[in-house]
Parts: structure tokens; sequence; C-alpha cells
């Protein structure tokens, strides 16, 4: 099997695969968002900013690659050339959630300032006025069709807009902060996770529960794989794998030095990539839970 190690200075905020899964980018508090070889851990971009990066998430065609920062600004890089396509966007505050719609026209900020924002990636321009929350938003994400997006929060919810218009279509209620909401790649399942020690899978006309799930810790995060039939969760220093449907556990528990600050799929649903405050990044086989490489470590 591939061995691959990645290393940061600090701790790693976000690991994501692209949309091919043959790259993998982390973002730091060392100020820097950087893209590996997935399989060989070879550093092939090296993206520095002015502040910790919280987010980063690659375009739908891996061509470009958006980063959040905590100096208030959302930056568009090209990942030929490693420069900016556009003037950075701004927020009131630190920008914290970045996002593309499917099909790659329009960017989704989320910051401190209590606000998500929706650009045209093309001319940076915004496409409607600041939709404005009444609670710190964790998490934002597109519908795959692109007509909505999936907001959560320290409301205690996660919320259903119109991407058009910003209105609210349905909530979907937590007992405690819900931390992360998205949705399945067929738009059909929303999966939520929340510090109340749960996670949960709707049905995504109308918000109807279909799964829940229950932890011994608060729930971080959550992620379907590519075919909505799992969910993996992060809790505390450990990730795992359930039936998105019967929300039993499908692989053993995963674990790192320290707190698990993010998970995904591979493209193909073979694999796992875990981002730590443990400064590593782990890939993993999703059935097996065994380590598919070596870790990438962010070393000071």
């Amino acid at each position: 099997l591939p061995i691959a190690a990645v290393v940061h200075r600090d701790s790693i905020d976000r690991a994501a695969f692209n949309p091919d899964g043959v790259r993998v980018v982390t973002a730091s508090r060392d100020h820097t968002a950087l893209v590996w070889n997935a399989s060989t851990g070879e550093l092939l971009v090296r993206l520095e900013h002015p502040g910790a990066v919280i987010d980063a998430a690659f375009s739908p065609d891996g061509k470009r690659l958006m980063t959040a920062c905590s100096d208030h600004l959302a930056r568009l890089w090209d990942l030929a050339s490693g420069e900016l396509v556009l003037a950075p966007l701004a927020h009131g505050d630190r920008v914290h959630v970045v996002t593309f719609s499917p099909d790659g026209s329009c960017i989704l900020t989320a910051s401190w300032d209590r606000k998500t924002r929706i650009w045209d990636s093309v001319s940076g321009h915004p496409i409607c006025p600041p939709i404005e929350h009444d609670a710190y938003i964790t998490t934002v994400q597109f519908h795959p069709g692109g007509s909505r997006f999936v907001v959560a929060g320290k409301h205690r919810e996660a919320r259903v807009h119109d991407a058009a218009t910003g209105d609210l279509i349905y909530s979907l209620g937590h007992s405690d902060v819900v931390r992360f909401a998205g949705w399945s790649r067929d738009g059909t399942r929303i999966v939520t996770a929340s510090s109340d020690r749960t996670a949960g899978v709707w049905e995504a006309v109308a918000g109807s529960a279909i799964a829940k799930i229950t932890l011994g810790a608060p729930v971080s995060g959550a992620a379907f794989d590519p075919d909505g039939g799992r969910i993996v969760t992060t809790s505390e220093d450990s990730a795992r794998v359930w039936d998105a449907a019967s929300g039993e556990p499908v692989s053993p528990v995963i674990r790192h030095a320290d707190r698990v600050t993010g998970a995904g799929f591979s493209a193909d649903g073979n694999r796992l990539v875990t981002a730590s405050l443990d400064r590593i990044v782990r890939i993993w086989e999703a059935a097996s839970g065994a380590p598919w490489s070596t870790p990438f470590e962010h070393a000071r």
C-alpha cells in the first residue's frame, strides 16, 4: 500500500479530498493551506496566509481552492499557479466556513459576524444580501442541486434556506449546539452532528427523522459516504463509520492522540481522511479502520 506523511507546524482544522480523490488539502493554524498527493504525501501546493486557515474547499472541477482565514477574508486560489483568482471576499469577523455550489458558479461563506454570504465565483460579487443569523454559525453547505443550503449553529438547529432568496424553509432540532449539517450526494438526506452527543440522519424534503446515533461525548462532525449509505462521525479523539439507515456502527473506532477536527470519505468511499489537533492527518480503510498510509504530520 502507498505510504505517505504530511507536516504542519500547528493544529490542523480541516482536511479534505479533492473531487477525484487524488489530492488532499489541509488547513492549519500555522497560516498555511497545503495540497498533497494523497498516495505519496508529496507537497504539491503551499498557500501562505496572514492568519490561521480555518477551512478549505476544492472547486467541483478540482482546479481552484477556497480558503477561510482568521483575518476576516475568504480567498479563491488557482491551484496550477498558486495565485489568487479574485480579490479576497470580506466579512466583519473571521471567516470559518467556505464551500462551492455544485456547479462551481457560487461560493458560500460563513463568519463569526453571524452572517452567511453567497458570491459569484467568477466576479466575486455578492449574489444576494447577507443572510443574518441569531447565533454563531458552525457550518454551511449547498444542496447538491444548488437550490438550497443548510446552516448549523449555536441556535440548536440546522436550518435549510432557499439559496436564491435566503428564506428559511424548515429547521432540524437538537438539544444543544449543532456543530455540523450536510447533505447526502443525491440531496435526499441531511446529517447533523451536535454537542448533545447525537448525530441525526433526516430526509431532506420536509426534515423528518430517519436515524439517531447516540455517542458518549459531543459529536463535532459528520459526513455521508458517496452513495449515502454510511456516515462518519467525529467525537473528541475518535471517528467512526455508521450505517445511515439503521444508525448501527459498521467500523471500529478510529483514534488520534488529540481531538479529531475533521473526517471525510474519498470519492470511491473506500478511504477516510481524518485531521486532528495532534497535528496529524491520517488516511484509513473505511471498512476495516486499518491505516491506509503512514501519518501526514504537521510539525512545529
